[in-house]
């Protein structure tokens, strides 16, 4: 535990470096610690340079993400802390958003760091998987580890997001058998572990809820499904987003096409782009013809296969 490789993966691109456990026994015997790395500006996003998006759901969703929202604000999370502590409680609070894709579950996270003030952390949880025996579960350690530390650095307990975590996970195999199998096993049995003894704060987005373990279940202490945007929403999105719009427009629109939040998006976005392009574009028939390319079939009927007799 006195050094450990960083950077995993194929032998030539792996480095060696102390630990925190090996600096913080050197710093007593005054030996200054300076590592020939330099540190990433992008690993800790800073609050104050994430942009104001608002987003708009679903009314349930609204009012879990509302009580989130408040319960990380600096006071109350202090305070909360404080009286979970006083039962014997765990401290931390991890929330687990879950359901569609192009939902909002991702930027929410982003928007509730920006609204409380709160650093953010972003994890790509593929780099924690590496070639080498044993080197993943390390660097799932090292991950907890390194967050407990940043913790106690700032003054504001900083947001740790897990993005797509069903990449990591997933359902564990009872009877593994194969080499990945088991070490999969093993990088989820030690997140258990670390989750259970969690004193920050944490979110989980996942496309495939249904792909996580059960186990993991009981570790998040807010879970938060993202349905696809009723048509009300869905309106609420077109009009912030394109404010020629007419209401009668916007609800054409939520009623002929099913878009999810990020759908609608890349239809603006086109458009943008060919009202920069073209000189005069018919803006709401220009839409509808966007959004008839955006669904691509993949939403509509499918055909009927067989055999004609």
């Amino acid at each position: 535990g006195w050094a450990a490789f960083s950077n995993g993966g194929y032998f030539s691109n792996a480095r060696l470096q102390l630990t925190n456990k090996a600096k913080e026994f050197l710093k007593p015997l005054g030996l200054e610690i300076r590592l020939n790395e330099e540190k990433k500006d992008t690993d800790l996003i800073q609050p104050q340079t994430i942009s104001l998006k608002k987003l708009f759901y679903n009314t349930a969703e609204a009012e879990q993400l509302q009580t989130i929202g408040d319960t990380l604000k600096t006071r109350n999370h202090i305070k909360i802390q404080k009286r979970l502590a006083s039962q014997g409680m765990r401290t931390g609070i991890c929330t687990l958003l879950y359901g569609a894709p192009g939902t909002g579950k991702t930027e929410s996270v982003y928007q509730i760091a920006r609204s409380t003030g709160r650093q953010l952390w972003k994890v790509d949880l593929t780099e924690l998987k590496s070639m080498w025996f044993g080197e993943s579960q390390k660097k799932v350690k090292a991950l907890f580890d390194n967050y407990k530390a940043l913790c106690n650095e700032e003054k504001r307990t900083p947001i740790l997001l897990l993005n797509e975590a069903d990449a990591i996970l997933g359902t564990r195999h009872s009877t593994a058998t194969a080499s990945t199998e088991s070490t999969n096993n093993a990088i989820q049995n030690i997140f258990l572990d670390c989750l259970e003894d969690f004193e920050g704060i944490l979110f989980a987005t996942t496309n495939l809820e249904k792909s996580l373990d059960s186990a993991f279940e009981r570790r998040f202490l807010f879970k938060v499904k993202f349905e696809r945007p009723q048509r009300e929403a869905q309106q609420k999105i077109w009009k912030a987003m394109l404010k020629e719009l007419k209401p009668a427009q916007t609800k054409i629109l939520s009623e002929c096409y099913d878009l999810s939040g990020g759908e609608i998006e890349n239809v603006l976005r086109k458009l943008a782009m060919m009202r920069v392009l073209k000189e005069e574009v018919a803006i709401f028939e220009t839409v509808r013809n966007l959004c008839e390319n955006e669904q691509c079939g993949l939403k509509g009927k499918r055909q009927k296969m067989g055999f004609i007799i």
